[in-house]
């Protein structure tokens, strides 16, 4: 179980490497540019649009994995 485990994450690492990342090249660029306060309302527009996709992506990814280790239906997986 822990090598199956080891080997989901070495998959998963790299994604989650480039998102973190990707974030704080974002963010240091607009704190160091000065462009906070205008950029605070787009922000949180993006914010309520894109967080509910995370969301989303999230639950098919982990209802996709159950489904390739407990092949038992998409009813299941789901339930």
């Amino acid at each position: 179980m822990l090598g199956l485990l080891t080997e989901e994450l070495r998959h998963h690492v790299p994604f989650t490497a480039l998102g973190a990342g990707t974030g704080i090249v974002i963010m240091l660029a607009i704190a160091l540019t000065g462009t906070l306060p205008q950029v605070n309302s787009v922000s949180e527009t993006v914010f309520y649009i894109l967080h509910p996709l995370h969301v989303a992506f999230s639950a098919i990814v982990i209802t996709s994995l159950y489904l390739k280790y407990r092949p038992r239906g998409i009813i299941t997986a789901v339930i």
